[in-house]
């Protein structure tokens, strides 16, 4: 199944599905909206892997993920992940790691 994986990120995000990486951005930024970049990929019958890792060089962090159709509809409200983090005040480099299971029909 040909999807789109939108994702939206404080500050640096990577997507992987099955071990296949679907987005990378490697920047300093803040994250005000709920789709900063749209990515394509593809989603195999039966349970697919995905994981999201977001690193932050100073501050609070969050990462979003969506899973949307090729015509950019989102395709339930259960296929997005969003997370914020605060880190404890000690450390200036932090990051995190989600995974999630997304079942698509044989």
């Amino acid at each position: 199944m040909n999807v789109q994986i939108c994702t939206a990120s404080d500050d640096a995000i990577r997507v992987d599905i099955n071990e296949t990486t679907v987005t990378t951005v490697e920047t300093c930024r803040g994250s005000k909206t709920y789709c900063q970049e749209s990515n394509p990929a593809t989603l195999k019958p039966g349970m697919n892997k995905i994981t999201a890792h977001v690193w932050q060089g100073d501050g609070g962090y969050y990462m979003r993920v969506a899973i949307k159709d090729v015509s950019g509809n989102m395709l339930r409200s259960d296929d997005t992940a969003s997370h914020r983090y605060t880190p404890d005040g000690l450390s200036r480099l932090a990051s995190k790691r989600t995974t999630f299971l997304k079942k698509v029909a044989d």
